[in-house]
């Protein structure tokens, strides 16, 4: 019951401290204003005031809670948590102490560490085996990508601008980048428990997603970022003939498939291009390094190529090695100065194939 409880809380409430990110990126909406002194000055007062507010929760916060350190921005889990630490007092309102009624912090503390863990990475580590809903929370955060609602931008805006011009009852159309998520499993009536169906020692998770170009993702930095979260996990006492596979599954995207004449098609996968904006831009040799050895497929991240796809695999089993780190970082703009470098390599291969 208590596990359960835990379970409920963390799956629900992991994400309430988004509200702090949302903060953030509206203050950058402010700098269309900054052509006006007197607009200005409030502009970048309101940006030093957020920075100065958001740097003393930071280390009040870091001081307080020995999980990991946030070194400049706030994270969204540790406000999640934090807040879910208060929450059975909230019917006092202002008279709610410094300190969390302690009855409930032992009730709560599985959810509580699951959430503040699931999106912090430095000095963070998650043993599976003594902290199971931490693992499970990081994994079905990444899995559950099937049903999440996605506004496209550029539709946003163009709805946006026709309800002004034309005010009418209109609904914008939501997409997912997923078309279905398959897992190899069955329930035992007897034992009543969820069971692999293929093998006892081995369980996957197959996520398929949808063409990429049609709605506006990309595939290579999403399993950049798994593999740099999936890190933290350590398997030192991960049982040794237990297997869990986790796969992403690309179709090759009707963007990337360039028809030369009317029998032969350029055909361009993710990884490629990635690996060639690496090598284009000279930065970031680190990837460069992670997605060569996970096309070697010995390692517990893996990448191939099918004739219409492309399959990514995080692999969790008892390595005799520790696990090595191949993403120490995630460089800041990476998802911007990619889409543009692409995007502009796909021009130029167009027009490469009609001028043929």
């Amino acid at each position: 019951k208590k596990t359960s409880l835990n379970w409920i809380l963390a799956g629900l409430l992991h994400d309430v401290g988004y509200c702090m990110d949302i903060n953030r990126h509206m203050l950058s909406h402010t700098a269309f204003l900054k052509s006006s002194p007197c607009i200005k000055k409030f502009q970048r007062n309101l940006q030093e005031t957020f920075d100065e507010l958001e740097k003393v929760l930071t280390d009040s916060l870091n001081k307080k809670f020995d999980f990991g350190q946030m070194k400049a921005k706030l994270d969204h889990g540790v406000v999640s948590a934090t807040h879910l630490l208060y929450l059975d007092q909230i019917h006092l309102e202002d008279r709610i102490g410094d300190t969390p009624n302690h009855d409930w912090m032992k009730l709560i503390t599985e959810a509580f560490r699951a959430m503040a863990m699931h999106s912090l990475k430095d000095e963070v580590e998650i043993d599976p085996s003594k902290d199971p809903l931490s693992f499970l929370l990081l994994l079905c955060d990444h899995i559950q990508e099937w049903d999440r609602p996605r506004v496209d931008s550029l539709k946003l805006r163009h709805f946006v601008i026709s309800a002004l011009h034309k005010p009418r009852p209109m609904s914008l159309d939501r997409s997912t980048i997923v078309r279905y998520l398959k897992a190899d499993l069955t329930w035992d009536r007897e034992s009543k428990m969820v069971k692999p169906i293929s093998s006892e020692n081995e369980f996957k998770l197959c996520l398929h997603y949808k063409d990429s170009g049609k709605e506006e993702f990309e595939p290579a930095l999403i399993w950049c970022q798994n593999t740099y979260d999936f890190e933290k996990v350590v398997l030192d006492n991960w049982p040794p003939d237990f297997r869990l596979i986790f796969k992403t599954i690309h179709p090759v995207s009707t963007e990337l498939k360039i028809r030369k004449n009317k029998k032969e098609v350029a055909r361009y996968f993710e990884m490629d291009l990635l690996q060639d904006y690496l090598r284009w831009t000279k930065r970031e040799a680190f990837l460069a390094i992670w997605i060569s050895r996970s096309r070697d497929r010995n390692g517990w991240v893996r990448y191939h190529q099918e004739e219409n796809e492309e399959l990514f695999e995080t692999v969790f089993e008892k390595a005799s090695e520790k696990r090595e780190e191949l993403i120490p970082y995630l460089p800041p703009n990476l998802y911007q100065d990619y889409v543009g470098w692409k995007r502009q390599r796909l021009h130029e291969a167009k027009l490469h194939c009609r001028s043929e």
